[in-house]
Formats: structure tokens, C-alpha cells, sequence
């Protein structure tokens, strides 16, 4: 489970001094595709590689991930360098279901991948670009619900909404309180609405956390005899 807090923000001159730190490099994918990253810079953001390249035993400041994707790797050095993630810089493009669903998918595996190297609580530039397109999604569901068939149809047959496996990664890897975690709950109840929750039946069952937070968002969404979708805001009758 990540760290519930990231390393600080460096100041301007402890970025330039790490910066201009000796440099390690790392290998990464069965093509070797060769980093040359500054050790100070990343040991500072990650204790994994900190206790490797610190090692006493370690001289040759050089490390292979053959098993690691290049992808993931590249989205690692972008927050480390930027404190930003590939998914942030297409957050606003209008996407339809297959491009939204592809956009979490990108901000749950570098969800996994930080929490491998222990980069710390990622939420800050996961939060916007996921909400975004679980929002999307949300609005794609209740158009093909009111039978519009001018929008873009699923063509890959890829659900509408969130996935239980979407959540279990989720639950999995954020500490509680995480808004992450608030998050996925709420583009659960907006997928299956507050009749449907046995559509989460195996989630409630098994995944620690998740069945607590889903009834702490259904309980605030009621509003009279109407509730109000936590993820789109908008109110529904029951």
C-alpha cells in the first residue's frame, strides 16, 4: 500500500542541486531502453531505488527492470522530473468510451507502478485525469440509457463505467481516507445507481474498505425522494 504521504516538493535549489547530482542508469524492458536519470533526484522520490543505489555493495550505479515496461517507466521519470503523468496532459480532450476507459487504465497502472517503487501518495496527478473520464463515462451511460444513438457506440464492447477490477486496484493500493478511493466508490454507485448495488456484490464482499465507502457515499446522496449522482452532481428520482 502507498505511503500516505509523497516526498515534499523540492525547493528551486535542491532541484538544481539534485539535478546536477552523479547519474545512475537503469535499463528498463527486454530491449534494454537505456535512462540516464540523477541518483539524488530519484533516490530522493523513491526509497526503492534509494536503498539500491546506496547499497554498499553496489558500485556500478547501473540496475535492469527486464520485466518492467518501457510505458511504465517513461510515466515513473515524467512524475519524478515533472511531478506530472502522460494522462494529465490529455485531461480536457473530449474522448469517447473506448478513450476514457483508456485513460484510467493508464492512471491505475501508474498507480501500481508508483506504488512498487514507493513514489509515495500519487492522488495529486491521478485525481483530475480519472475523474475526468469516469465523469465522461457516466454521461456516455445515460445517453445510450435514454436510447440516443447519435453518440459513438462502444464498438469494442468495453462496459460503460468503471470496473470491479478498476476498484480492487484502488482499494488495494490507497491507504483509507485516500480521495481515491472516495472517488471510485462514487463512479460505482453512478454506474449501477443505489437499486443496483448488487452489481458490486463481490467487491463488497472481498475487497477491505470498499463496502464501508460505498455506503458513506450512498447515505450523502440521498436528498428527499430524489438522490443525487455523487460523481456527475445530478439530482435522480428513486
Amino acid at each position: 500500500m502507498v505511503s500516505v504521504t509523497p516526498s515534499p516538493k523540492p525547493t528551486g535549489t535542491e532541484r538544481i542541486k539534485m539535478m546536477s547530482s552523479p547519474r545512475v542508469t537503469i535499463s528498463v524492458g527486454p530491449k534494454k531502453k537505456c535512462y540516464s536519470l540523477p541518483k539524488d533526484l530519484l533516490c530522493y522520490h523513491s526509497p526503492y531505488f534509494g536503498n539500491y543505489f546506496n547499497c554498499k555493495g553496489v558500485k556500478a550505479q547501473k540496475l535492469e527492470l527486464l520485466d518492467d515496461h518501457v510505458e511504465d517507466f517513461d510515466a515513473l521519470v515524467d512524475y519524478i522530473l515533472n511531478r506530472t503523468i502522460p494522462a494529465q496532459k490529455h485531461a480536457n480532450t473530449k474522448r469517447n468510451i473506448e478513450g476514457n476507459k483508456a485513460t484510467i487504465t493508464q492512471c491505475l497502472r501508474f498507480l501500481v507502478y508508483a506504488n512498487r517503487y514507493e513514489l509515495g501518495d500519487v492522488s495529486e496527478v491521478i485525481y483530475e485525469p480519472l475523474h475526468k473520464a469516469l465523469y465522461d463515462l457516466a454521461h456516455h451511460k445515460r445517453r445510450i440509457d435514454a436510447g440516443d444513438l447519435s453518440i459513438d457506440t462502444n464498438k469494442s464492447g468495453q462496459r460503460c463505467g468503471v470496473d470491479g477490477d478498476d476498484l480492487e486496484i484502488v482499494f488495494r493500493t490507497c491507504p483509507a481516507e485516500s480521495r481515491l478511493r472516495a472517488l471510485m466508490a462514487q463512479a460505482a454507485l453512478s454506474f449501477s445507481g443505489p437499486r443496483g448495488l448488487k452489481e458490486w456484490a463481490e467487491q463488497i464482499e472481498n475487497v477491505p474498505g470498499f463496502a464501508g465507502e460505498l455506503m458513506e457515499q450512498l447515505a450523502s446522496s440521498f436528498v428527499r425522494q430524489s438522490w443525487v449522482d455523487p460523481l456527475t452532481k445530478q439530482r435522480k428520482n428513486y
